[in-house]
């Protein structure tokens, strides 16, 4: 019994030995299984494929990768279609709100153009009595009496009689100047009465051919105004009467006489 548990024993030793051995040469040079898996893995995929639970599985991972995408771009669009809509309303109100103020400043402009035109009529009222002579020449290193000037005139050139009574003022406008070939600055004159100013105005075409003129007082706008009208291609002739303008214009072949307010009121049609 002895001997025998003894030859167990050397067999034993002898087994766990080439265990050892066996497990050593492993570590020490490990299999190959890059060989094994790359057989494997295109075979476990093409088996994979060919199953229906991972076809299942595969679309249904699709479908819902997908319905996800669908639904963050449909956030996006809805979140975009909202910011557009905003900015549409804005748009329609600043529109709006553009269109109000248009108006109120159409509304203001002609307000503001129809009161300037009111203060001129006013100021030009106010100038009813007055006149200005053009080319008198004025007396050098001496004091001008300019109510005997016009006085003088008035008798001499014009045939009237003028009293010093009549006249309210009477002076030079202008800035004084000794500039050779300078033009003399005319002469305002306030009468009285309009009727006074009247019986020079009247006869005041005497005077063509000395040089001299006599025109109305006009506002800076009225006088404004007539020269442009002066210029106006389809006008023969233009000129102020008690502050108003007057054009003769040719229409149809035909001459007419228009009061002017404004440019416009030349638009021939």
């Amino acid at each position: 019994m002895a001997g025998d548990n003894k030859g167990k024993s050397k067999s034993k030793s002898r087994n766990q030995k080439k265990n050892l051995d066996t497990d050593t040469a492993i570590v020490d040079n490990p299999p190959d299984l890059s060989l094994d898996l790359e057989e494997l893995v295109p075979r476990a995929v093409e088996h994979l494929l060919k199953t229906s639970a991972f076809k299942q599985l595969l679309e249904k991972s699709l479908v819902s990768t997908i319905q996800a995408k669908i639904e963050t771009m449909e956030e996006k669009i809805a979140k975009q279609d909202s910011i557009l809509f905003d900015l549409q309303s804005e748009l329609k109100q600043k529109s709006d709100e553009n269109n109000k103020l248009k108006v109120q400043i159409k509304d203001l402009t002609e307000n503001t153009d129809e009161t300037a035109r009111k203060l001129n009529d006013l100021e030009q009222y106010t100038r009813r009595n007055s006149i200005r002579l053009f080319g008198i020449p004025e007396s050098k290193g001496k004091k001008e009496n300019c109510d005997a000037i016009v006085t003088n005139l008035a008798r001499d050139k014009l045939g009237v009689k003028v009293d010093l009574q009549e006249i309210d003022r009477c002076h030079r406008v202008g800035k004084k100047t000794s500039e050779p070939g300078k033009k003399p600055r005319p002469i305002i004159v306030k009468f009285a009465t309009y009727r006074s100013r009247q019986k020079v105005m009247i006869v005041r075409k005497k005077l063509k051919g000395t040089g001299i003129t006599i025109k109305e007082d006009l506002t800076r706008a009225n006088q404004t105004l007539l020269e442009q009208v002066s210029r106006v291609e389809e006008v023969i002739s233009s000129w102020s009467s008690d502050g108003r303008i007057l054009a003769l214009v040719k229409r149809d072949g035909k001459e007419e006489i228009r009061p002017v307010s404004t440019l416009e009121d030349l638009h021939l049609k």
